[in-house]
């Protein structure tokens, strides 16, 4: 009763993904990979994740970094460039 146990991997953080015009808004782990937020854009943006460019700040993300890792945080706004092939 009354108590609230805090897991900190719980916690989500609310990014924007800028594509093509839109803005598309997330929820997503800071310990999700770059990778794991491109598998949950591909059915939103039809871009396989290997076609995937996501960029912070003006750096290309680490498929293999977590946002955390990648210092985005929640409110974070990041582009994604689709390469074809």
């Amino acid at each position: 009763m009354g108590h609230h146990h805090h897991h900190h991997s719980h916690s989500t953080i609310k990014l924007t993904v800028k594509f093509g015009g839109k803005s598309i808004p997330l929820s997503v782990s800071p310990d999700c990979t770059v990778k794991d937020l491109k598998s949950q854009l591909q059915p939103i943006t039809n871009v396989l994740p290997r076609g995937q460019k996501l960029i912070f700040k003006g750096k290309v993300l680490v498929e293999t970094s977590t946002l955390k890792q990648s210092d985005v945080g929640s409110g974070a706004k990041l582009m994604l460039m689709a390469s074809q092939g």
